[in-house]
């Protein structure tokens, strides 16, 4: 969040409708029953070795990222990434719920790979919004700024570190870990370009 940046209307309505389409995104990679993203499946994993809960082992996770882009980049924190702690487990909850895992391995690819884009396309429209980013695209830019390194090698090798972790525990790897892993990083940038013609912030 740039320290210039205004908390307008406009910017919380588009971070909100950004966490909207994030947690629906999220909501099909799950209901495809294909894998989710490597850092998805290694919480569940670490919850099943450990006995914590999902959601708790998600938190400790959620703070520890946020405690290192604080002291990486503070600017990448803001109400954005609150209102993201705070309300994507709504649209999981509601689109997992809607949303049936087919019989069929290619509709239920379909629907992975459309969560994909949804979960893509929400992080931007999250990180374009400029009130803060989510608080894993917020460590991974943190790291690109700091460290000068471009964004997408900076996310391919977090992924990698989280698959080899994965590996070593005898974690499930499918293949909406793998399209989590090759695209929706890629996708972020895409939409991200996309967004700064199609919304523009004046204020």
């Amino acid at each position: 969040m740039n320290s210039g940046t205004k908390i307008s209307f406009r910017r919380v309505f588009y971070t909100i409708l950004g966490i909207m389409i994030l947690g629906a995104g999220i909501a099909l990679m799950v209901r495809a029953g294909l894998g989710t993203s490597p850092l998805d499946v290694l919480i569940e994993m670490i919850h099943f070795r450990v006995g914590m809960t999902v959601g708790r082992v998600t938190f400790i996770a959620q703070i520890l990222m946020v405690v290192i882009t604080l002291i990486l980049y503070p600017k990448n924190i803001g109400i954005g990434t609150l209102l993201a702690l705070v309300l994507t487990q709504f649209p999981i909850d509601l689109v997992y719920s809607l949303v049936q895992t087919s019989d069929i391995f290619y509709i239920n690819l379909m629907m992975s790979c459309f969560g994909a884009a949804l979960t893509s396309l929400g992080s931007a429209l999250i990180i374009h919004s400029g009130l803060g980013m989510g608080t894993y695209e917020a460590l991974t830019f943190s790291i690109s700024y700091h460290f000068d390194i471009r964004y997408l090698y900076v996310k391919y090798t977090l992924d990698a570190v989280f698959l080899i972790l994965l590996v070593l525990m005898h974690g499930t790897i499918g293949v909406g870990t793998l399209i989590s892993y090759l695209f929706i990083g890629r996708m972020i940038v895409i939409f991200m370009k996309l967004l700064e013609k199609i919304i523009v912030f004046r204020d």
